[in-house]
């Protein structure tokens, strides 16, 4: 008697909802019993609130039943024109049902999210409350990227607490709150589907540098600029940088503790990026490694990836835009100001050679994964008319070109 008002009380079920749903007590513990979609008896859910943990699988001297599964799918199949509730929780899925919602939940915690459970949604609206804590709120977003393309919708539910031990899930919202199932339908009606939206790439501010020598300086370190430049030649080198690639397989995605990386999604590194320069001057296992890196957070459990597309990279030397060539002293050119000519690499991502001459080229300044020298990595070139390409041999140019063959020699001028 005890233990039926501690359950009336304290989790707030009726007498009804007790009997249909067979929670019992074995001298030990409450029990739930867990029924597949057959309502075949699987496992049977075991709750002391005094000992930790608070909630167990049944299992005996020789056999455990604790492999995860979905509590309530025989309901699913039974009421198939309803929304389903996704809850975390065995005894929040108890009051959600007797609220009269398609209530269910996972038997492994709010952490875990099985990809064959995906088949119970399929096609259906779904509703998602989780625990306001921060577990419950990773778990809800895991839960709800695990269902895109599944179900019809998703919807999840940010219950109007405080998120700490005392007043956190759903049951604290209609036992101590004093919430109605009137408030939760309004909960949802107001709440906005889920969607999946990629974070969107800011473009960094693009600094105009005035030359070419200005990348050397630390205030333009990993910054995104836009400089003149002439290109003083081509190397013999190209390389092959990763610019798409998927996870192929990932232990925490099979284990359903992690679906932000789908099968289908394809991951793309820009031309401008770190990882992209990188790429192109490291080993395929170098590159793998900082993929996996890139996209997870899991530390040693990381996925296995799989590239998919590479780019051409071709690299060039690259001096300051000169107007014309004055001079050289030994081996060092020098500009019409007198500065020593600065030759950098640029890499820039092309099938066709990249022709000498002068450009305003946008991208960023990098350092050389392997040499750590400063480099260009350019993500645009635009070629500069020089002052002789854009000469017309107009009636003008004729008259002038008349003037200086009929100068005296000593007065030619020579440039």
């Amino acid at each position: 008697e005890k233990v039926l008002a501690w359950i009336q009380e304290k989790k707030g079920l009726t007498l009804d909802t007790i009997k249909k749903y067979e929670v019992g007590w074995d001298g030990e513990k409450n029990t739930i019993p867990i029924y597949d979609e057959k309502r075949i008896l699987r496992n049977i859910r075991r709750y002391n609130r005094k000992k930790k943990p608070k909630m167990i699988s049944y299992h005996s001297k020789d056999f455990t039943y604790g492999e995860g599964r979905i509590y309530g799918a025989d309901e699913i199949f039974s009421r198939p024109n309803e929304t389903i509730f996704l809850l975390e929780g065995e005894w929040d899925k108890l009051l959600a049902s007797q609220h009269g919602f398609l209530a269910v939940t996972g038997t492994v915690g709010a952490a875990t999210f099985k990809p064959e459970w995906r088949q119970y949604f399929a096609g259906r609206d779904v509703v998602i409350i989780y625990d306001m804590d921060p577990e419950g709120r990773r778990g809800a977003d895991n839960a709800a990227r695990a269902l895109m393309g599944t179900a019809a919708s998703i919807k999840i539910i940010e219950l109007p607490l405080k998120g700490t031990k005392e007043e956190k899930d759903y049951s604290d919202y209609f036992l101590k709150i004093g919430a109605t199932p009137e408030d939760i339908q309004k909960l949802i009606e107001e709440s906005p589907l889920f969607t999946i939206e990629e974070e969107p790439k800011r473009e960094e501010p693009l600094k105009a540098l005035e030359s070419f020598i200005e990348i050397d300086l630390n205030p333009n370190i990993d910054k995104r600029v836009k400089v003149p430049l002439t290109v003083s030649g081509e190397t013999s080198e190209a390389f092959h940088g990763v610019s798409k690639f998927r996870v192929e397989f990932c232990s925490q995605q099979k284990a359903g503790k992690c679906n932000l990386c789908p099968p289908d999604k394809i991951f793309a590194i820009s031309s401008g990026e770190k990882e992209f320069i990188e790429s192109c001057m490291s080993s395929e296992a170098q590159v793998i490694g900082f993929l996996r890196y890139r996209i997870c957070p899991f530390g040693p459990k990381k996925p296995t990836v799989k590239i998919l597309q590479k780019s051409t990279v071709r690299e060039f030397f690259a001096t300051q835009r000169t107007k014309r060539f004055f001079a050289r002293i030994g081996k060092v050119g020098i500009d019409e100001g007198g500065t020593e000519l600065v030759e950098r690499k640029v890499y820039f991502v092309s099938d066709h050679p990249v022709k000498p001459q002068s450009y305003l080229a946008t991208g960023y300044v990098r350092t050389h994964p392997k040499t750590q020298q400063v480099c260009l990595l350019a993500t645009e070139l635009e070629p500069i008319e020089e002052e002789f390409e854009s000469f017309a041999l107009n009636d003008e140019a004729r008259k002038n070109l008349e003037k200086i063959r009929n100068l005296p020699q000593r007065k030619l001028l020579i440039f």
